[in-house]
């Protein structure tokens, strides 16, 4: 097969194998110097002696230049070859070459964002930082979470607890029992005020008959001392003894009252064992134990005051302490925005519904409590708050 002349200026080519000599690493090129100075030995001793002529400088054969060459290029070709990265080598070097007549395209493409690396490219719908704070809050404040109805919850009466009826987080009923205090005196007391009132009735009744009948004797007697048959003296002992019953029953019926009060003061004793929950919501603390002595004053050592901890979750608010001089940015019902840093991806609305009419001398502070609406879950007294205060002009969008 005809081989086509390479139409690569000479110029260009030297360049090329230049730069492919170049890519050799030291010891290659130490290679291939070698094998060019055996070639060139072995030429020197094959070939006839040629005496120079006079006055003429001595030129190596022309054929000799030229298989030398050749055979440096065959051999530099098979290190080539045998590289382990020759074909990378190879590429590289092409897209060299053919860089030198055009400019890169991957660097006339890339944006020009990327020379900057501290300034972001604004995405469609973004606003500037100018809009930004122009719509931001008005006034921010930290604080904390706090109930309004959280209770300790303990006994009116000194008792030994005997039994737990809840646990730490149970939710309960408004009355629902959560302890109970040993009872058995409670009992014994609500017995004996029973068996009085019974006494006092039975009592009662048996003075309430005697005066019946003196009062059905006094008549008749009336009528016969109206009549002359009976004396004055007889119907004037008969309404003496008929005012002493009347006294007795009165007293009687008097008694029979005390009674009755003393033992609804002995059944609200024994109810007084048994601990109720004032309000309903959600059991937070247990702090007694079984066999542990309370009482409503805890006198210290051996007794605790307190049996249960109590909070209504629907009565969680945020408070927060906002120095005197931002005052004139809030108002009643003012709207807000919350987080807390349990849930920092969440946001809750709410809205001013108190600003204490009293300023700390302390801390030139304000409290300042704000609604949430409505109240979230997993938000619980104690909690870290952050509040965003906006203005009518600025209030987020419901």
């Amino acid at each position: 097969m005809a081989h086509l002349p390479d139409s690569t200026p000479e110029p260009s080519r030297r360049a090329d194998h230049r730069k492919a000599f170049r890519s050799y690493s030291d010891d290659e090129r130490a290679r291939m110097r070698n094998i060019l100075q055996n070639m060139g030995t072995k030429g020197a001793a094959s070939s006839p002696a040629v005496a120079p002529a006079t006055g003429a400088t001595a030129k190596p054969p022309r054929k000799a230049i030229i298989a030398g060459i050749a055979i440096l290029l065959v051999g530099a070709g098979g290190i080539w070859l045998l590289r382990p990265d020759a074909n990378a080598i190879a590429s590289d070097t092409r897209s060299r070459t053919a860089g030198s007549a055009e400019p890169d395209a991957a660097a006339s493409q890339e944006p020009t964002a990327a020379a900057s690396p501290d300034v972001a490219p604004q995405s469609p719908g973004a606003t500037d930082s100018a809009s930004v704070a122009a719509a931001g809050p008005t006034l921010e404040a930290s604080g904390k979470i706090v109930a309004k109805r959280m209770a300790t919850v303990s006994s009116d009466l000194t008792g030994r607890v005997t039994e737990l009826l809840a646990e730490e987080g149970d939710a309960v009923e408004k009355g629902q029992p959560v302890a109970r205090l040993d009872d058995h005196a409670a009992k014994a007391q609500l017995a004996i005020a029973e068996a009085n009132v019974i006494a006092s009735e039975d009592e009662y009744a048996v003075v309430a008959a005697e005066l019946e009948a003196m009062s059905d004797n006094l008549q008749r007697t009336t009528t016969l001392a109206q009549r002359g048959v009976a004396s004055k003296e007889a119907l004037s002992t008969l309404e003496g003894q008929y005012a002493v019953l009347e006294a007795r029953v009165a007293a009687s019926n008097r008694q029979i009252d005390v009674q009755r009060r003393q033992l609804d003061a002995m059944r609200n004793d024994l109810n007084q064992t048994l601990i109720r929950s004032p309000f309903s919501g959600v059991v937070t603390e247990i702090t007694a134990n079984i066999g542990e002595i309370v009482s409503p004053v805890s006198p210290g050592g051996y007794t605790q005051s307190g049996i249960a901890t109590i909070v209504d979750p629907e009565s969680i608010v945020g408070e927060v302490n906002v120095n005197e001089q931002f005052l004139s940015k809030i108002e009643d019902g003012q709207k807000v925005e919350m987080t807390v840093p349990a849930w920092p991806d969440r946001t809750f609305s709410g809205h001013v519904s108190l600003i204490t009419p009293i300023v700390d001398d302390s801390t030139a502070a304000v409290k300042v409590t704000v609604t949430f609406d409505p109240v979230p879950e997993n938000i619980y007294p104690g909690m870290r708050l952050d509040v965003a205060f906006f203005s009518d002009s600025d209030q987020p969008d419901s």
